[in-house]
């Protein structure tokens, strides 16, 4: 200990000013280098469930697995490091500009067409890409900084990168001064990661998908359109009205033969319906008019040529010429038809008010003598009824009249339809082997049209449980580093290292010295190296000898 004392304090100056040049030196230097900071991203990987959690559980901690592992190579890619350093490099650029649009469109609202807007971006910013690499005044630049990027960019999961099971990863990205640099390039790496995941995942689902879309569109092209087309020019040209088409439709169903009996069948039934009206109207009128008096005539026929009962005169019931006294009004009761009543309130009320007169009158008789004037006053209301009762009768029949000639011409209407109809099935008929054939195309079209659509709804439907099976969601944002506590240098760490490494170097220079050092400093050294007594010594004064 002696030893070790006396050889570090004999130089102990030189060791001092080593010790102190070295740390000086690593101060020095790590006060003057340029400073790198560190952001993180983390992100959490989440992949659906069984329902069982036993059934599946090793392939599914398996294809995580395989899954966390890929993150890391896709993280680094190129195409994701290109694009980052495209935007930290060139922040106003277009393709930029157009990209943080559409990412802030896309984090506002994760619809569809924020998504394919965001696609545009993304390949605008993959032609400016393109561009600086192509370019030789900035290639091989880039391509250095891409290659510096990359080893700035490290991905651990917790545990280090053997734990490969967890659902939790975190990408740290290290960038010179100042700090913000550090915490832009990783949120711009986790976008662009994020967003060329979604791209990967698109690109490897969406084969199905387009397979069957370009299968549809061929059959919408090549069948389903063109027998459309048939059919439509069949229908306009051939045919002279929509309601061919709906004759057509009605032999279909029922066949060639069966279908003309139902078409004629239903004229036959309208015009039995009004031949059986028409009856019943000539029926009633003459029922009718069988219950006036005949002398409402005049004398006249009751019966035109064609041999139909005529209809009197309703002037012929006027005051003047049918007084009150008439027997037809005093004496003669007219039986009206049951339908007559029913169809006619107005006949049905006023023979219920002859009814109840004729009753009163016949009480009034009994009670006085003929000539009484209260029976003299109900007769003349009983007669001013039934005149009121014969006029009702004869305007009845009249209507009656306006009702035959309506149904008897509807009856000429129904037979020249009829014949139009069956003059129109002998045109249309030999049409409706055409019509068939046009119309099963189209139907066989649309059936394989739409089990294709069905297909490609249904690869669409896998296309996004694919694409959903495992989900990456961001829960770290990047955050700004602390200014004074840079990623590198490590300023108090590095010159501590210094301080401890300048040390050893001193200690070990004094050892080195004191080896290759054979000076005689003291009596005991000169007699024990020349094996001679000293007989006397000169002691230094000032740094020189006495004189």
């Amino acid at each position: 200990m002696r030893e070790l004392s006396r050889v570090i304090f004999a130089r102990l100056g030189m060791a001092l000013l080593i010790a102190a040049l070295i740390t000086g030196g690593t101060l020095y230097a790590c006060l003057k280098a340029r400073r790198f900071y560190r952001s993180s991203v983390t992100f959490l990987v989440k992949e659906p469930r069984p329902q069982n959690p036993t059934a599946q559980q090793v392939s599914t901690d398996r294809s995580l697995e395989v899954f966390i592992k890929t993150q890391h190579e896709l993280i680094k890619s190129e195409t994701v490091l290109a694009r980052t350093l495209a935007l930290l490099e060139a922040p106003d650029s277009p393709a930029a500009r157009n990209w943080r649009s559409a990412r802030e469109a896309w984090e506002k609202t994760d619809a569809p067409e924020n998504w394919t807007a965001l696609q545009r971006a993304l390949g605008e910013l993959d032609q400016e890409v393109e561009r600086r690499k192509e370019d030789p005044a900035t290639a091989s630049e880039f391509r250095e900084a891409i290659r510096r990027f990359r080893k700035r960019v490290k991905v651990e999961t917790p545990g280090g990168e053997t734990v490969a099971l967890s659902e939790v990863f975190t990408v740290t990205v290290t960038r010179p001064e100042p700090p913000e640099q550090a915490r832009l390039a990783a949120q711009l790496l986790a976008w662009n990661y994020v967003d060329r995941y979604r791209e990967v995942q698109a690109q490897l689902t969406r084969g199905a998908a387009d397979f069957v879309r370009q299968r549809r569109d061929a059959l919408k092209k090549e069948r389903l359109q063109p027998a459309e087309d048939a059919l439509r020019q069949f229908v306009e040209k051939d045919l002279e009205s929509p309601y061919d088409l709906v004759i057509l439709e009605q032999l279909g169903k029922a066949g060639t033969e069966a279908g003309r009996q139902i078409i004629v069948r239903k004229f036959q039934e309208e015009m039995i319906t009004n031949d059986a009206e028409l009856a019943e109207a000539r029926q009633l009128k003459q029922q009718l008019l069988e219950q006036l008096p005949p002398a409402l005539w005049d004398g006249g026929p009751r019966r035109d040529d064609s041999g139909d009962p005529t209809v009197p005169e309703i002037a012929r019931l006027d005051e003047t010429r049918l007084p009150d006294t008439d027997p037809i009004l005093t004496d003669i009761v007219t039986i009206i038809p049951e339908d007559t009543l029913k169809n006619n309130v107005v006949v049905n009320k006023l023979k219920s008010k002859e009814v109840a007169l004729i009753v009163e009158l016949n009480r009034l008789k009994v009670e006085y003598r003929v000539d009484y004037r209260s029976v003299r006053d109900k007769q003349t209301e009983i007669a001013q009824t039934r005149r009121q009762i014969l006029k009702e009768l004869i305007g009845e029949a009249r209507a009656l009249d306006i009702r035959i000639a309506t149904l008897a011409a509807r009856q000429g209407e129904i037979g020249s339809r009829l014949e139009q109809e069956q003059e129109r099935l002998n045109k249309i008929t030999p049409l409706l082997v055409r019509y068939q054939q046009l119309q099963n195309e189209v139907s066989m079209a649309r059936e394989e049209y739409r089990k294709v659509s069905a297909d490609l709804a249904s690869a669409l439907n896998l296309q996004e449980q694919e694409a959903g099976a495992i989900t990456i969601r961001v829960i770290d944002q990047a955050k700004l580093p602390d200014v004074k506590r840079p990623a590198f240098p490590k300023t108090v760490l590095y010159t501590l290292v210094a301080a401890g490494v300048g040390l050893l170097l001193a200690v070990a220079y004094a050892f080195l010295a004191d080896y290759f050092d054979h000076t005689l400093r003291s009596i005991q050294q000169v007699e024990r190296h020349l094996g001679v007594p000293v007989i006397g010594s000169i002691s230094k004064y000032r740094r020189g000898l006495l004189r």
